[in-house]
């Protein structure tokens, strides 16, 4: 299954009505990895902001036109990030672990 959206295709609907329902109802999205070239589709991670104060944290090597929209914007690789961001959180316990893969 192809998941990649390039330029001049258009989202199915009701994909583009389930990313904007989950964005509404996130507290925390983050973006990883994007130009946010497809203006289109650019404005989904924001609609946490406005309907209910959310975060928007962005990782990106590179300059976005979204940049000062985010609460948080990181230009570093986002292996980098993630990496660091691991060693900080906490090793779940085993039980914790079979549930998360269980789901």
């Amino acid at each position: 299954m192809d998941t990649i959206i390039n330029f001049a295709e258009q989202l199915d609907y009701a994909d583009v009505y389930l990313a904007e329902s989950k964005c509404e109802a996130a507290d925390l999205v983050i973006i990883v990895g994007t130009s946010m070239s497809l203006r289109h589709v650019a404005y989904i991670p924001f609609l946490s902001k406005t309907s209910h104060q959310g975060k928007v944290v962005m990782i990106n090597l590179q300059p976005t036109p979204d940049d000062s929209l985010c609460d948080l914007r990181i230009f570093a690789k986002s292996d980098t990030v993630f990496q660091k961001l691991q060693a900080l959180l906490p090793a779940p316990k085993p039980e914790e672990s079979n549930k998360a893969t269980s789901k």
